[in-house]
């Protein structure tokens, strides 16, 4: 929820549909370090790691925009960028690096940010790194981290009917249906006394690997796949627990595993409905609780999706997607 500005330019009035990003090159002349990433664990400056742009620099990142300059007046907006999805790990270890694959959004501005804001318990802050999602029909719109004060604030356009997602390592799935995003405002979901605090959870794990086969050729892992894994809850709606980029190694042999460890308790869900506080419950079908589907993406492709089967303590199910491209 911090907006950091990014400073004004003069221009004629009228609309613009193209705003170009151009990112300065990291360069051993300039600054090495002009885009970089700081990994968990790293301390500032020492441990940031340059962040591999391949096209950034050059042509530029273009985003489509709807941005009215009127004359003699201030046009504002929003660039809302999504660390969860931009930021892939390409290889491990000392040999690994950072692959910038941005996803970013172009919001109007106002005087305050739209969106979601709410408290998570400030213990299970240590393992909540972008554990907070607002989603819509299982589709997350923005990701957050809380502070140390546990507040998160998710950006999103306004509108009706969001869930909202919180997925803490080792604990069960909490969910808040119904939430509405007003322009201009900010919708609180709870105060700092009344922090979400899923249980304790088992978990198991759900891995795979996805594959392009190319004609007839030997399928080769791919690297440029994401994978989400979805729960319905029985009133639906659909949500999302855990998703990522596919494993991207030097070795090709290495490329498009994936490996999320989720939790086989039931989601606990609480309706909003202000001003009432909210009041979570297991999800009411108990025994839909450890049912898993996936879907897997890959750019220029359809989506391959699989429904699983329940998932016990500690098990692991393992999932294989290939993709078929045909031949050039």
């Amino acid at each position: 929820g911090v907006l950091a500005d990014l400073g004004q330019a003069r221009l004629p009035a009228g609309n613009y549909t193209q705003l170009r990003l151009v990112l300065v090159a990291n360069s051993a002349d300039g600054d090495p370090l002009a885009n970089s990433v700081l990994p968990r664990g790293a301390t500032d400056p020492d441990g940031l790691v340059a962040l591999t742009t391949p096209s950034g620099q050059q042509s530029g990142l273009k985003l489509k925009t709807n941005i009215t300059v009127l004359p003699d007046q201030v046009a504002d907006f929003v660039i809302d960028f999504d660390a969860h999805k931009s930021v892939q790990v390409v290889g491990a270890g000392a040999s690994g690096k950072y692959l910038l694959r941005p996803v970013i959004r172009v919001m109007p501005a106002y005087s305050a940010i739209t969106g979601v804001a709410g408290f998570l318990a400030t213990d299970l802050i240590g393992g909540c790194v972008e554990c907070v999602s607002l989603q819509k029909a299982g589709v997350a719109v923005a990701h957050a981290t809380p502070n140390s004060e546990g507040r998160f604030v998710l950006a999103a356009p306004a509108d009706v009917g969001y869930t909202l997602v919180v997925a803490v390592p080792g604990h069960a799935t909490a969910a808040v249906t119904g939430v509405p995003v007003v322009a201009d405002e900010v919708t609180k979901v709870n105060t700092s006394a009344e922090a979400i605090n899923p249980p304790v959870s088992a978990t198991g794990t759900l891995d795979g690997r996805v594959t392009v086969k190319v004609g007839d050729a030997e399928p080769v892992g791919a690297a440029g796949a994401w994978v989400k894994v979805l729960q319905t809850l029985s009133a639906g709606p659909t949500i999302e627990v855990a998703s990522g980029w596919v494993s991207d190694d030097v070795d090709p042999a290495a490329d498009g595993f994936y490996s999320y460890v989720v939790p086989i308790e039931p989601v606990q869900v609480a309706a909003f409905a202000p001003p009432a506080t909210l009041v979570f419950a297991a999800d009411t079908d108990a025994a839909a609780a450890g049912f898993y589907s996936l879907v897997a993406s890959l750019a220029g492709s359809s989506d391959l999706s699989a429904a699983l089967a329940k998932l016990a303590a500690a098990a692991t199910i393992t999932t294989p997607f290939e993709f078929a491209v045909a031949a050039p």
